[in-house]
């Protein structure tokens, strides 16, 4: 079998079976790919400073129960991927 690209690493392994760290190429595409996702898709440098905010204590978190879900969570729930 034949897989492409060649240079990613234990592209036909199980995820079930993979173990430890997974080493990305230094692969121009590879790199490209990754940025998009960490700061396009995913904004991590937001969630980075979120997180650091609520563990400061800038951002406090309190949990509300409430007897039925939030609009929020029906926008959420209904989405199209």
């Amino acid at each position: 079998m034949i897989c492409w690209p060649p240079f990613f690493p234990r592209p036909l392994a199980c995820p079930e079976n993979l173990e430890g760290e997974i080493v990305l190429s230094n692969h121009p595409l590879i790199r490209e790919t990754m940025k998009d996702v960490l700061t396009e898709a995913l904004d991590l440098a937001g969630l980075q400073r979120v997180l650091t905010d609520m563990g400061e204590g800038r951002i406090r978190c309190i949990a509300v129960d409430t007897p039925v879900p939030s609009q929020f969570s029906h926008e959420i729930l209904n989405a199209n991927p």
